[in-house]
């Protein structure tokens, strides 16, 4: 349904209804933005870096061929809006303190229930909060392909399109990532209970 749909807005789009683009960045802005959030770290960064994706998106859809290839040709104009991104302020210092893709804290996450179900969502939100710690440590490409894959669900073939790789540089860079990435947590885990200890 929403390839036709998208093949559709497309098609009037490059006829010269420009007033549908606004529907084609309503069905993917959001999708785009955690997909960016989780790759620059940092919300209002990734809100900058979405605007420029679909300004480009915009300016060069009369160039997309096939229609049925917009998600992994969108994709690729994120990522490589992304990889600009974190190339020019690779000199600035990277902090560890990182919004939520909402600006919130995460408390208001959190439900008015009983005492054992409230501290199970406080230990899920830091879980989530330490992984994305996390993935903010291994290198740009590696980030690149685990957000691809396990939160944009994308197959290892669109991500290797995406990229101009093949499938299986795609695979080694996700598996590398995700073993840097297990290493990384369970540092984490081994000095919160070294903390714990000291108390």
């Amino acid at each position: 349904m929403r390839d036709n749909t998208e093949s559709e807005l497309i098609a009037r789009f490059k006829a010269g209804d420009l007033s549908v683009f606004n529907l084609l960045t309503r069905m993917w802005y959001e999708r785009i933005l955690g997909f960016l959030y989780r790759i620059v770290g940092d919300i209002d960064e990734a809100e900058d870096v979405c605007q420029k994706t679909f300004i480009t998106v915009y300016f060069r859809l009369h160039q997309l061929n096939d229609s049925g290839k917009f998600r992994t040709w969108l994709y690729r104009i994120a990522s490589n809006c992304a990889i600009d991104h974190l190339r020019d302020r690779k000199s600035s210092f990277r902090g560890n303190g990182r919004p939520s893709p909402d600006g919130s804290d995460g408390t208001s996450d959190l439900p008015e229930t009983e005492s054992a179900d409230l501290e199970e969502r406080v230990d899920a939100i830091a879980l989530r909060r330490l992984c994305e710690r996390t993935l903010a440590t291994i290198p740009d490409e590696q980030r690149t392909v685990i957000v691809m894959k396990l939160y944009q669900d994308l197959k290892f073939t669109e991500i290797a399109e995406v990229l101009n790789l093949p499938v299986n540089t795609v695979k080694t860079r996700m598996y590398t990532g995700l073993r840097a990435m297990k290493e990384v947590l369970n540092q984490n885990r081994l000095i919160e209970e070294i903390l714990r200890n000291a108390m």
